[in-house]
């Protein structure tokens, strides 16, 4: 696997991490929401159970002074306001608690004692006692009325008990993966900067040694006492030259890198230039005599030796010579 790839695995795997710890995150804060209205829904359903509880005792209180005085009278407002209170409060939590059968039912039977509860002593009118029987019949419904609401205060104390524990485990969990994700995230990040890091100093120590041998190799080639040249085989173009053959031939350099191979032959000799070019082969040759021809229009005969290399990524041909006649030798160029 490639170090692109590499990378982009470690850096994928990690935006996948993110991205699914943001998922979670988002789901678990629907979550934390629904369980702080379920919470604060528990909250309300206790405020009206107190208060209808308190209703009751209230309505008891009322009763009881209204019994006690010694020649009866009117049945007093306190305990019809009181009465009015409790059944407006059990209304109220039958309609909070919709979602809990269990519930609706406990609200439905506090609802029925409630009124038969509240009717016993208005229906009598003014009077100073009550019989033996009504009064025990008064007694045990308030009595169930105070259980039932004990018991639904029980059950949703309960609730709100499972709820929070819930929310609290939840929020632990949460806090846990998004911990670990996090820091498995990081150990990615900075592996993969490491791994940049490393990449980096590796070309960086690959650049410098090919600009070494880049420097070697213009040293030698610019140094060497015989003309040499580098054309590529495809367009036959010279690529590079050295300042011995820019010196002997009286072209400039550029001149040299805007000509062709073709340019130093004369016309009838091109041919089987070509010929050479299309046999060329991987290891060094030979050839000659041949002719070149100078700026000036001067024909010398040279002998040739060529060999393939590569040169900027791509397949050339480096050739040197030597004139006949004349004490110079040929070494064979090499570049990199």
């Amino acid at each position: 696997m490639t170090f692109r790839n590499k990378l982009t695995l470690v850096f994928g795997t990690a935006l996948c991490i993110l991205l699914l710890i943001g998922a979670l995150s988002y789901e678990r804060f629907l979550e934390e929401d629904s369980d702080h209205r379920w919470i604060a829904h528990t909250q309300r359903v206790l405020e009206p159970l107190d208060a209808s509880l308190a209703a009751s005792i209230q309505l008891n209180d009322e009763e009881r002074a209204y019994l006690q005085l010694p020649e009866g009278g009117a049945y007093p407002e306190s305990a019809r306001r009181a009465a009015r209170e409790l059944q407006s409060r059990i209304a109220e939590i039958k309609s909070l608690t919709a979602d809990n059968p269990t519930q609706q039912a406990a609200a439905a039977r506090l609802a029925e004692l409630a009124n038969a509860r509240i009717s016993i002593l208005p229906s009598l009118g003014p009077q100073s006692g009550l019989s033996p029987g009504l009064e025990e019949t008064r007694r045990q419904l308030g009595t169930q009325i105070r259980n039932i609401f004990l018991e639904m205060r029980s059950e949703e104390e309960r609730l709100l008990g499972e709820r929070l524990q819930r929310a609290t485990g939840k929020a632990r969990q949460m806090k846990y993966v998004v911990g670990f994700g996090y820091a498995f995230s990081l150990l990615l990040f900075t592996l993969a900067v490491y791994s940049i890091l490393r990449e980096i100093e590796k070309r960086q120590k690959s650049e410098e040694r090919l600009s070494r041998a880049q420097e070697q190799y213009r040293l030698l080639f610019d140094s060497n006492p015989t003309p040499v040249w580098v054309y590529d085989l495809e367009t036959l173009a010279i690529v590079d030259v050295n300042d011995v053959a820019i010196r002997r031939y009286g072209y400039t350099r550029e001149e040299f890198l805007s000509a062709k191979i073709t340019h130093i032959r004369p016309p009838e000799d091109v041919p089987s230039l070509l010929g050479s070019v299309h046999k060329e082969s991987d290891s060094a040759e030979d050839s000659g005599p041949c002719r070149h021809r100078k700026k000036s229009g001067e024909l010398i005969d040279v002998q040739i030796r060529s060999f393939p290399l590569r040169f900027r990524a791509k397949r050339q041909t480096g050739r040197s010579h030597r004139h006949y006649g004349k004490k110079e030798s040929g070494r064979r160029a090499q570049a990199k």
